[in-house]
């Protein structure tokens, strides 16, 4: 799995996950703020990819964004509930997240703030209850 920071540097993953394995410090999510971070999420790294590729991405409204945001949210359970269960660890649980939003973000560029509360949603709500029908 590759993920970059802003400035398209690889980052190392054993040192990103011991970030996120720490959370302590961050505030326990609604869904609602999971999506909100995952909507800015989305667009930063949509902006910094266009930046670095001379081109402007924009959404055709504000308005249709939470059925995005529900979408990017509904992949990522997708993803990640095929290959966890109940039984799955931290380090597995972490290790899927991170794989999902590879390849679903742009660029697979990393934003640590705003993986931590997706990841805090995700770990605080439990992979047995996020991953529920």
């Amino acid at each position: 799995m590759l993920l970059l920071n802003e400035q398209h540097q690889q980052l190392n993953i054993k040192d990103v996950k011991a970030e996120l394995k720490n959370l302590d410090g961050i505030k326990t999510p609604t869904r609602e703020e999971a999506e909100l971070a995952l909507e800015k999420y989305y667009k930063q790294a949509l902006a910094i990819e266009g930046d670095k590729y001379h081109f402007k991405a924009e959404f055709v409204s504000d308005s249709a964004m939470p059925s995005v945001l529900g979408d990017i949210l509904a992949e990522i359970k997708k993803i990640i509930c095929g290959v966890l269960n109940g039984a799955s660890t931290t380090d597995e649980i972490i290790d899927a997240v991170l794989s999902a939003l590879s390849g679903l973000i742009p660029g697979a560029i990393f934003i640590s703030t705003l993986v931590k509360i997706v990841v805090k949603y995700i770990l605080s709500t439990g992979i047995t209850n996020f991953c529920a029908v």
